[in-house]
């Protein structure tokens, strides 16, 4: 087997692998490795020119994938501003002595007053005021 098809067999490879194993990160190694076997091709790299250049363009895209910021993940992604969470309006399913369950949408979602209060009756409209990790505070 000839290196550019080498390459080019490893990276279809290993972005598949990504698709079955999702994680983000093998779909910039298989990139680099298609990137290196159109260089091979093309250029007619010899066996170490090109693992320096796969160690070189999975540098410079790893190097762009942390400049561009793509590599944090959210942690409040439940209250993100593209979610719109808090200031939504939900209504109550069942509560007892503060917590319990409210329909958001098409979803129940474990819920517990703001500040106390009686428990309100299923059915009863609520705003969502916050958001204690999976559970929405509701007043």
């Amino acid at each position: 087997m000839s290196a550019p098809i080498f390459w080019a067999a490893a990276g279809l490879l290993l972005m598949v692998a990504e698709v079955l194993l999702p994680g983000i990160f093998l779909v910039w190694i298989g990139l680099s490795a298609l990137i290196v076997g159109a260089l091979a091709w093309a250029f007619a790299l010899g066996g170490m020119a090109q693992v320096l250049a796969f160690v070189l363009v999975l540098a410079a895209i790893m190097g762009a994938i942390w400049k561009s910021g793509l590599h944090r993940r959210r942690q409040d992604s439940l209250n993100a501003p593209a979610i719109g969470t808090v200031g939504r309006v939900v209504h109550a399913l069942e509560f007892a002595d503060g917590r319990g369950r409210v329909r958001l949408g098409d979803s129940d979602w474990q819920a517990r007053l703001a500040g106390g209060g009686t428990d309100p009756a299923p059915g009863t409209a609520l705003k969502v005021v916050g958001v204690d990790g999976i559970t929405l505070v509701v007043r």
